[in-house]
Order: C-alpha cells, then sequence, then structure tokens
C-alpha cells in the first residue's frame, strides 16, 4: 500500500495542478423554508432512506426504492455511505423549483443538497429525466451525498464532485473520454478554466464539463485502481488539502 501511494500521489498531484479550477459551494440551496409551504408527503421507508412522495407519486417511490434497495456501494467509498439520506420526489415542476430554491437549468434532471443528505428528483414525467435515465440520474447523486458524507467539510472542486459522481454512476461516455484524453495530450481540447463556480447553464458546454471532470477522476482511478483512489481520498480527508507534504 505504501508503494501504491508513492506511486499514485505525483499522478493525482499533477492531474489537480492541471485542473485547478475554482471552488464551488453547495450543489444546490438547503432545503429548509421551501418545504412549509408545499402540500403534504407521504413518506416511504427503505433501509437508510426516507422517500418522501406525494400520494399519486407511489408507484414511482417503489420504482426507486427498489434500486436503492441495498444501499449502492460506491466505488472507493466505504460500504454504507451515504446512510439517513432524504429522497424527495415533488410531484410539478413548481414544486421541484420551490424545494431546490430555484429554477435549475433546462438539462438539469435533478438536484443533490450534501447538507441536508437530500436529492430532490422530479416525481413527475419531464424533459428533464427520460424514464431511460432514471436510475442513472439517481445514482449520480447518490454518488455527489456519498463523497460529501465522506469527506466531511472539506471543500471539493465542482469540477472532482461532478466528475466522481459521473464516473461512479457510469454516465459519461467512454469513447468521449479516449477521445477527450488524446486532446488534452494534444493541446487540443476546450480550456479547462472554461469551468468556473458557476457550472455551465448551456446544454453543450454542460456536457463538455461533465465530460471534462468525468474523464479526469476516472484517469485516476484508472492510475491507481480501486485502492489507489479510495487512498487517496481517505488521504484527502485526514489532512484536509490536495497537496503532498
Amino acid at each position: 500500500m505504501a508503494h501504491l501511494a508513492r506511486t499514485l500521489w505525483p499522478s493525482l498531484v499533477a492531474l489537480i495542478a492541471l485542473l485547478a479550477l475554482p471552488l464551488a459551494g453547495p450543489l444546490a440551496r438547503p432545503l429548509g423554508a421551501q418545504e412549509a409551504a408545499l402540500p403534504a408527503f407521504d413518506t416511504l421507508i427503505v433501509p437508510g432512506l426516507v422517500i418522501l412522495h406525494a400520494p399519486s407519486g407511489l408507484l414511482r417511490a417503489q420504482r426507486l426504492a427498489g434500486i436503492l434497495s441495498p444501499p449502492p456501494v460506491l466505488p472507493a467509498l466505504p460500504v454504507g455511505i451515504p446512510d439517513s439520506v432524504e429522497l424527495w420526489l415533488p410531484p410539478d415542476e413548481g414544486s421541484f423549483v420551490q424545494l431546490i430554491g430555484g429554477a435549475p437549468p433546462e438539462w438539469g434532471a435533478a438536484v443533490a443538497i450534501p447538507g441536508r443528505r437530500a436529492i430532490v428528483l422530479p416525481g413527475f414525467a419531464t424533459r428533464r429525466l427520460p424514464p431511460d435515465q432514471l436510475q442513472r440520474v439517481l445514482l449520480h447523486e447518490w454518488a455527489h451525498l456519498g463523497l460529501h458524507s465522506y469527506l466531511g467539510d472539506v471543500r471539493i472542486p465542482r469540477w472532482f464532485s461532478e466528475g466522481y459522481a459521473e464516473w461512479a454512476s457510469g454516465g459519461w461516455n467512454f469513447e468521449e473520454g479516449w477521445r477527450l484524453r488524446v486532446a488534452i495530450a494534444l493541446n487540443r481540447a476546450p480550456p479547462l478554466d472554461s469551468l468556473t463556480l458557476d457550472w455551465p447553464r448551456n446544454r453543450a458546454s454542460a456536457e463538455v464539463a461533465y465530460l471534462l471532470s468525468g474523464s479526469a477522476v476516472a484517469y485516476l482511478a484508472r492510475s491507481g485502481g480501486p485502492e489507489g483512489l479510495a487512498l487517496f481520498l481517505r488521504r484527502w480527508r485526514d489532512v484536509g488539502r490536495f497537496e503532498v507534504e
């Protein structure tokens, strides 16, 4: 393990220096006063998870409970993280916007709120979330909560949080990832500093941002394997920073 750490850390530090992007705040404003203004939600409770849904959303809640039962184990994180998660399924667009505290971009399918260990996902049919993307999007948000829960108060760059969630949920395209890595090597990729404090709201730009971030985390995982990435996250959590002394 010590040899693995010595081998992996230089690659991690070099990549992180390349991706020196501004730090982002929470992925969404916490739930709070928004809840009081909404109709009462029914609850479906399974181990490690409470699903809050409108009466009309019971079937969707049961389907999602099936995806998260037993709770998915996230790569490079300990078993059982995250736990005590709230999954909110607002019944319409208005309550969705109300719960997350503002209108998301038109491509935004769901929102994770790490400080509350909560996910807000549409409980209604919407172009935001095609049926064939439901499981992947849910696992993407689950990965956000897991990463933030494990790292605690450590400030996480937005690119890493999104990249880990993309990689852990299988959401990024491997073929495009290879093409992107070649483009980076040839200095033909879009500038990484285009990933600013505010995640791109334009769909095309956001897709590139997710691809860049997912490819970066996939590189870290390949460099040291699951054990190496787990070691990196544990070291990061313990020392509170990327740098190696």
